[in-house]
């Protein structure tokens, strides 16, 4: 599991990457003090594990 994280005008982006496909994980954020008013998610899968992403075809 990889993630990264940033914060912009009072809003946090979280990204995660779990490249083992075969193995769930459970994910818990450590806000630091800070609370969720509202949330929004995108999951992106794909048919195969060597798929990926371009800035064309996101």
């Amino acid at each position: 599991m990889s993630a990264s994280a940033s914060t912009k005008d009072g809003g946090a982006l979280i990204s995660l990457s779990h490249l083992d496909a075969d193995q769930p994980r459970t994910v818990v954020l450590d806000l630091r003090g800070d609370t969720v008013t509202g949330h929004q998610a995108r999951v992106s899968t794909a048919p195969n594990p060597q798929a990926h992403n371009t800035p064309e075809r996101p």
